[in-house]
């Protein structure tokens, strides 16, 4: 008795296949992991760059209004009145956090939700943000309690590149 052609898939061209599909599930499993790693940068990089810029806009206001050679009386009304928890201030918190060098932890302030709406800034989430505010030099950072990678601060978040995958 003749055995006829017999049609239809081998075991080996299966083992193939299957080891193909597991090969392109994997590189795009890397390649999705490392979009939501930069994705989360991304946008943990902008929230705080977007506080930044208006907390500078408040040290300006701040810095006018002390004018030149003030006391530290009077820096400290201007403090409260502009970062604190008066109707003209932002609502901040005077509250120090671990991650700040101490030295600047006189001038750091917690960010509340409350904050974020008088900046104009209630999309972003309440991620426990902190912002240490300069009058000498008119500059403002910002830290992040999350952080990202080990890092808190905007400037040390800033200098983070997640190579792209092609």
């Amino acid at each position: 008795m003749k055995l006829k052609n017999q049609k239809g898939v081998t075991l080996i061209i299966l083992v193939i296949t299957i080891i193909i599909i597991a090969i392109i599930a994997g590189i795009a499993i890397y390649g999705g992991t490392e979009s939501i790693k930069k994705a989360k940068l991304e946008n943990i990089k902008t929230d705080m760059m977007l506080i930044k810029a208006k907390a500078k806009e408040y040290v300006e206001k701040a810095n006018f209004e002390m004018g030149i050679n003030a006391s530290e009386e009077k820096k400290s009304e201007v403090r409260n009145k502009f970062y604190g928890q008066q109707e003209t201030g932002l609502g901040l918190t005077q509250e120090s956090f671990s991650e700040i060098p101490e030295e600047k932890s006189a001038n750091t302030y917690k960010v509340g939700s409350e904050a974020l709406t008088k900046m104009g800034l209630s999309n972003i989430d309440e991620n426990e943000y902190y912002i240490v505010f300069d009058e000498e030099n008119v500059s403002a950072e910002v830290y992040s309690k999350t952080g990202y990678d080990g890092k808190h601060s905007l400037t040390e978040i800033e200098e983070i590149n997640i190579k792209e995958t092609e």
